[in-house]
């Protein structure tokens, strides 16, 4: 049910935050026994020294669109530290 809730908030934030008629990709598998699910849309760029705050609670960047109040990629990060994954 975590894995569930986790992988709709990384969806749902990917249309939240993606371009006008832009195009998400998920792709799913295992590398050196690890599994792994990664995300990319077609929405702005970010800096990646902006990315680590994004997975603070009630942080957003200045500028973003949207009724969210800053949660879903905090949530998304204690799942993941739940279950001993990594986010980035």
């Amino acid at each position: 049910m975590l894995l569930e809730r986790m992988i709709g908030k990384l969806v749902d934030n990917a249309v939240r935050h993606n371009a006008l008629g832009g195009w998400i990709r998920l792709r799913s598998g295992g590398s050196d026994g690890q599994a792994f699910l990664e995300g990319v849309n077609s929405g702005p760029f970010l800096p990646d020294d902006q990315v680590p705050s994004l997975f603070e609670p009630f942080h957003s960047l200045a500028g973003r669109t949207g009724d969210g109040v800053g949660l879903g990629l905090s949530i998304v990060k204690t799942v993941g530290d739940a279950h001993n994954a990594t986010v980035e």
